[in-house]
C-alpha cells in the first residue's frame, strides 16, 4: 500500500498523513556539488589510497528527491525500497547535475512538502520517463572523465555508469524470489537531513562526487587505450575500480546533503 501511495505522489499521502495542523506548500529545489568548488569546471582532491584525483566532467542524473519524518532505526530487519513514516516532501522530476559545479541547478517542478520536520532524505537514480522497479534504463546515470595520479604514474580516466539489469542481485533463497528488487539500486537512503519546509524556502541538494571515487583504486582499472592513454571503469559489478565507484554513488552519508534556505 506504501508504495502504491508514493507513486501517486505526495498529495494523497498527505490526505493520509494524521493531522498535526500543519498546511502543505510548494517549494524551488536546486542541486550542485560542493560550493567550495571555483566553478571552473574540475575538482581535485585526494583518496585514503593515495591517489591524487582531478575531476573534468563528473554528472549525476537524478530523478526524484523525497524528505521522510523518521529516521530509521539501527540494526533494523531490511526494508523496502521506500521508508516507513511519512513522507513530508518529495520532487518528482528530475536533472542531470553538473557536480562540478558549485552554482545551484534548478530541478524542472516545483516540489511540494508539508510543514514537517523531515530527518531522513532519498536521492533516486533514475533517467527521466524511468520507472523505479523497471528492468531497465537507457539513461546514462553518472558520467565522469579525470586523470589520477600517484607518485610518478597517471591514469586518465572515463566512466559512464548505468542502473538496469547489470545491478540486478539475484535473490539467493528460492522461497523469496522478490528479494533484492532493483529499486533498492536506484534508491539512495537514509541521507541524514534536519530541515522543516517553510514558505518562501527553497531546498538545495549538495552532490560530492571526491565520495565516490574515495575507495578506488585506480592501477586496476582497464586499459582501454595507448595513445593516448586511457583507463575505463567498466559497467559491470566485477573488478575493484568498478564495484567500488558503484558503491560510491550510493554513499548516504559523505556524498550527498541537503539545505532548505
Amino acid at each position: 500500500m506504501r508504495t502504491w501511495m508514493l507513486s501517486l505522489g505526495l498529495p494523497l499521502l498527505v490526505a493520509c498523513a494524521p493531522s498535526t495542523g500543519s498546511g502543505t506548500l510548494e517549494f524551488e529545489a536546486f542541486a550542485a556539488g560542493p560550493a567550495a568548488l571555483s566553478g571552473d569546471g574540475t575538482y581535485a582532491f585526494d583518496t585514503v589510497s593515495g591517489y591524487h584525483v582531478e575531476l573534468n566532467r563528473a554528472n549525476l542524473r537524478v530523478g526524484a528527491l523525497y524528505l521522510n519524518e523518521q529516521v530509521p532505526l539501527p540494526g533494523a530487519a531490511d526494508r523496502d525500497c521506500y521508508l516507513p513514516g511519512i513522507y513530508v516532501a518529495e520532487v518528482n522530476r528530475g536533472i542531470t547535475v553538473d557536480t562540478l559545479s558549485p552554482t545551484p541547478q534548478p530541478f524542472p517542478d516545483p516540489g511540494v512538502a508539508l510543514e514537517e520536520r523531515a530527518r531522513t532524505g532519498e536521492v533516486w537514480l533514475l533517467g527521466e520517463s524511468t520507472d523505479i522497479d523497471a528492468a531497465e534504463d537507457p539513461h546514462v546515470i553518472f558520467a565522469a572523465a579525470g586523470t589520477a595520479t600517484r607518485g610518478n604514474e597517471s591514469w586518465p580516466f572515463d566512466a559512464s555508469l548505468t542502473i538496469g539489469s547489470n545491478r540486478r542481485i539475484s535473490p539467493t533463497d528460492p522461497k523469496k524470489p522478490g528479494d533484492n528488487p532493483i529499486c533498492g539500486e536506484r534508491v539512495v537512503s537514509p541521507i541524514p537531513v534536519d530541515v522543516r519546509p517553510e514558505p518562501g524556502g527553497a531546498l538545495t541538494l549538495r552532490i560530492d562526487p571526491a565520495a565516490f571515487f574515495r575507495d578506488v583504486q585506480f592501477d586496476q582499472l582497464e586499459q582501454v587505450s595507448d595513445d593516448p592513454p586511457l583507463y575505463r571503469f567498466r559497467d559491470v559489478t566485477d573488478g575493484q575500480p568498478n564495484i567500488n565507484v558503484y558503491r560510491g554513488l550510493h554513499s548516504t552519508r559523505s556524498a550527498y546533503s541537503f539545505d532548505w534556505e
